[in-house]
């Protein structure tokens, strides 16, 4: 029996997989330098205009500090595909300082979540209890905050990734030497408690931003059914039935000038359109966040009960979209602040002279 042909099949095959895993690594690649560098620049454009229009409440010192986690989750983005970059060219294996690059990327990313969760329960509650929440969130108490959790998160990877250790190893057979991760004991036996923690904690943000996203909605609605109320009547100009007799016209008191079929939106008008604007602003927010965080979560739970052999093209491949993931989530915020936040908007414009 001629097994040649199938023999053929088999290796052609494997050859177009394996062209295909080097298509989709370029790819990915590309794109994580793409997205890198927007959240990047977008984020540092973030933070640049709120410092200048000034942290004067909480929702401002939020948004500060919610541009600056993601700032670093691109720059971090950046860091892996400079590694991934070098280990190709120069044909060195850097996983082992890739491996805790990821830890200061979970950092930033976890910090972003907290933050984000803390906006959506401050507006929820706003909304909810405007007059016990007027002055709960304050400014300081808002820094304070997330400062605490920026630490606790950091802390807590940094003590994480410090279980393992970066050695040089020597290969007398090839005569070169590489730098090997090596995996303290500790870390094997805690590695499924912290996964089952972090998980918990983000299911537990998740379920807290779909409420408060269902509290907004309801906030959403109420304020546009105000802002109709609160708007003139509008008045039909009278009509002379008449018509053989004139009305001279005598300057300011004349009677014939036209009636204002529209008048100007009242104090109150303005007011609860800026909330509206503030609502649709962090509605949009932590929407956003949350369709990509439970997609990240799929990718995580697909990585977790992987098929594929640890270690593959394919697990790397993965796990790079997910990082992706994370970037793009934090790319995406400056979008959201030119379309709702006016400050924002009008700040920007005059210093790119659009106005």
């Amino acid at each position: 029996m001629d097994v040649t042909p199938i023999s053929n099949a088999m290796d052609q095959v494997e050859q177009a997989t394996a062209t295909y895993l080097v298509i989709v690594g370029y790819i990915l690649m590309i794109t994580g330098v793409v997205v890198g560098v927007a959240a990047v620049v977008l984020n540092l454009t973030n933070t640049v205009v709120f410092l200048s229009l000034g942290l004067m409440d909480s929702s401002t010192v939020c948004f500060f500090s919610l541009s600056l986690s993601d700032f670093f989750t691109g720059l971090f983005m950046i860091g892996f595909v400079v590694i991934d970059i070098v280990q190709n060219l120069a044909q060195m294996d850097l996983f082992a300082f890739e491996y805790f690059l990821i830890h200061f990327f979970v950092t930033s990313t976890e910090t972003s979540a907290a933050i984000t969760t803390y906006i959506a329960l401050q507006r929820a509650l706003c909304v909810a209890l405007p007059f016990y929440t007027r002055h709960a969130f304050t400014r300081r108490k808002s820094a304070l905050l997330i400062s605490a959790v920026f630490v606790l998160h950091f802390a807590s990877n940094m003590a994480w990734a410090s279980t393992s250790r970066i050695t040089l190893e020597e290969n007398n057979a090839t005569n070169s030497t590489r730098y090997v991760l090596s995996v303290g004991e500790i870390r094997e036996k805690a590695t499924n408690y912290i996964i089952i923690l972090k998980a918990c904690v983000m299911f537990l943000e998740q379920i807290v931003m779909i409420i408060c996203i269902v509290v907004l909605v309801i906030g959403l609605r109420t304020s546009r059914q105000l802002i109709a109320r609160s708007r003139p009547a509008t008045r039909t100009p009278r009509v002379d039935t008449n018509p053989g007799i004139s009305i001279p016209s005598t300057g300011c008191n004349s009677l014939a000038r036209p009636s204002r079929v529209h008048s100007s939106p009242t104090k109150q008008g303005k007011r609860e359109n800026k909330e509206s604007k503030a609502i649709q602003q962090c509605l949009v927010i932590v929407i956003t966040h949350v369709i990509l965080t439970i997609l990240r979560s799929i990718i995580r739970t697909v990585l977790a009960f992987s098929l594929f052999s640890e270690g593959s093209d394919q697990i790397a491949y993965l796990s790079d979209f997910g990082f992706i993931i994370d970037c793009l989530n934090a790319a995406v915020q400056f979008f959201i602040y030119m379309k709702f936040n006016t400050k924002y908007q009008n700040f920007v414009c005059l210093k790119l002279g659009l106005n």
